[in-house]
């Protein structure tokens, strides 16, 4: 919503935000849930992730965190 707005301390929040939950991610590529793993839950997250890299500028350093 920052980057609509032109707003950065907003932006700012959501890449913190973003970045925290990334950072979640086990070794193996998946984020657990409850204790474990649930494929719908990944896809919510890939889902989301993708709407963020549509949603930000390309210069971003969450780019790469997203894609590796």
């Amino acid at each position: 919503m920052g980057e609509f707005l032109g707003d950065e301390e907003a932006k700012n929040i959501g890449i913190n935000y973003a970045e925290r939950g990334i950072s979640q991610q086990d070794a193996k590529g998946y984020y657990y849930e409850k204790g474990g793993w649930d494929s719908s839950y990944q896809g919510v997250g890939t889902l989301n992730a993708f709407q963020l890299v549509l949603a930000i500028n390309n210069s971003e350093t969450i780019h790469a965190s997203i894609w590796n």
